[in-house]
């Protein structure tokens, strides 16, 4: 699953402009159009924008490495 895109078309269903991204969450209008361009974009700034989004990322302990 590319993430990246899943919160991509999540924003873009959404009607928001990068402007209000931008306002709604202080990342800077740049990042945003790098990032819907399919540039990368650091962890902090996906969390911002999947958390506007109701995306939620959390760990599933089943799918954990294990000592053996």
């Amino acid at each position: 699953m590319d993430y990246g895109q899943a919160l991509r078309d999540a924003i873009e269903e959404s009607g928001l402009s990068q402007y209000h991204l931008s306002k709604l969450t202080g990342i800077a209008q740049s990042a945003l159009s790098k990032f819907f361009a399919g540039g990368e974009i650091n962890l902090l700034t996906f969390q911002k924008l999947a958390n506007l989004m109701g995306f939620e990322i959390r760990q599933n302990p089943d799918k954990s490495p294990r000592k053996p």
